[in-house]
């Protein structure tokens, strides 16, 4: 850190351009010293655009840009500001064997007892500022305007093999060629940023990590136990679930927060992102997925640092948490014949299987009905149970269905009988057919076929 020095001003001195000069390099010191004693990371790129149209033509020219220089430099410029920096072209410093051509935004550095102005109206090199002569209007109410010269700021573009020795430099972005051999931004490069928000790459992945939290959130969500519309239990069978779903709800709001706030610092997502990894891992055995693998904050390589950590979220939530049953997928027609394949090995060694049926009957009525007008059967006898009236396979109602089902809020279960020919049949085919007529057709329930695996010791 550079500590600022004091001008010290006595009676009768003879004051020079020199004095204001070191005057307002000690208020520009002090204003570093405090700004870097608060944070690690006081400089970045807050906002940037590059002209892809240019690109195509073989330039680079930095449309908008701002942000702050490593040695504390403010820098903000459309592509009309007298600032902007002149466009490069790429010719001779992209070899067509070379991958990615850096590019960086620089100004000429500060040198002790070397002037940094330019007397000239354009800029000057190795010069870090050039003059600017502008009309001010006296904020007293003067009637005549005084031209006053204005240090505008030398800023240019510099590309990774030019030297940087004479330059304060931030890189800005990576140039690639894409499958067409067109020349484009490397969309997932992240410039030391001040804001998330600088980093479209970042906020879209930030984004597609948010939607698949809220889908994980909303599938667990569905598999909790209900005992009334109201409210919701657990046991202890559901104990793993109910963690990963609090750890899920209790991060969801902050990276939805992530999304919607694009000021947020880029250390703060970091450090919110592995909250949640760490609260994720809980649930991994494997040793790879340790809290203490995490990668590191790197300010100068955020691109490193938020792929590898927003990947690691990823895998942490598509680890599947092993369910206690499975779902039969089941085909509906509209003549109320509902078919499934028991194409899993777990549903034809020794699995318990359990009708679950929402209606809009009333549920006494539903439960007493559905036994007595259902056909169950295997593909090839459905039809002919249906045309004769045989019972098939039968139903039984329960109202507290085994432990390894959720119980759902206005959901009857039913209990199929696993014993006699019809049964045999289908274990047999491996196919089963459900059958229920109006007011039980498609149109008005909600059929689910599950079935609980029989353990594997047991089997």
């Amino acid at each position: 850190m550079r500590v600022p020095q004091r001008v010290i001003w006595s009676e009768g001195m003879f004051m020079s351009p020199q004095h204001l000069q070191q005057l307002d390099r000690y208020h520009e010191g002090l204003l570093e010293a405090r700004l870097s004693a608060l944070s690690a990371y006081d400089w970045g790129v807050v906002s940037l655009e590059i002209d892809e149209r240019a690109l195509v033509a073989g330039q680079v020219r930095v449309q908008r840009f701002e942000g702050v220089l490593p040695d504390g430099l403010p820098i903000a410029f459309d592509g009309a500001h007298p600032e902007a920096p002149a466009v490069r072209p790429i010719e001779g410093y992209f070899a067509p064997t070379q991958r990615v051509l850096e590019v960086f935004l620089a100004v000429p550095a500060e040198r002790d007892g070397s002037p940094v102005v330019a007397p000239s109206t354009v800029p000057t090199q190795g010069m870090r500022f050039f003059t600017a002569q502008r009309a001010v209007v006296d904020a007293a109410g003067g009637a005549q305007d005084v031209a006053v010269a204005f240090a505008q700021r030398h800023v240019t573009v510099l590309f990774g093999t030019e030297s940087r020795d004479d330059f304060e430099a931030m890189k800005i972005a990576e140039i690639v060629r894409d499958g067409a051999g067109q020349l484009a931004v490397r969309a997932e490069f992240i410039p030391s940023i001040r804001r998330i928000g600088a980093s479209s790459w970042l906020m879209g992945s930030l984004r597609r990590l948010l939607s698949l939290m809220a889908a994980k959130q909303n599938s667990l969500s569905e598999q909790r136990r209900q005992r009334d519309a109201a409210t919701v239990e657990f046991t202890a069978a559901d104990i793993t679930r109910f963690l990963l779903l609090n750890a899920i709800n209790s991060y969801l709001p902050v990276v939805n927060h992530l999304c919607e706030r694009g000021d947020t610092p880029p250390e703060d997502a970091y450090l919110f992102l592995c909250q949640l990894a760490g609260a994720l891992s809980t649930f991994a055995s494997d040793a790879k997925f340790s809290p203490t693998t995490l990668p590191k904050f790197l300010y100068t390589e955020l691109q490193t640092t938020f792929a590898e950590l927003i990947e690691r979220i990823t895998v942490l939530l598509n680890l599947t948490v092993r369910e206690q049953y499975i779902v039969v997928p089941l085909q509906s027609r509209e003549d109320g014949l509902h078919f499934g394949k028991l194409d899993d090995e777990r549903l034809v060694r020794g699995a318990q299987y359990i009708l679950s049926v929402r209606s809009q009957q009333p549920e006494q009525t539903a439960a007493e009905q559905i036994p007595q007008l259902s056909k169950i059967a295997a593909w090839s006898d459905v039809t002919s149970i249906v045309q004769s009236a045989l019972p098939g396979v039968a139903l039984q109602v329960t109202y507290r269905p085994p432990p390894e089902i959720p119980p759902r809020a206005g959901v009857l279960y039913f209990m199929l009988n696993q014993s006699g020919q019809f049964w045999r049949n289908v274990s047999g085919e491996q196919t089963i057919s459900i059958y229920l007529p109006p007011p039980y057709d498609p149109a008005n329930i909600k059929l689910e076929l599950l079935a609980i695996p029989k353990p594997a010791a047991a089997q």
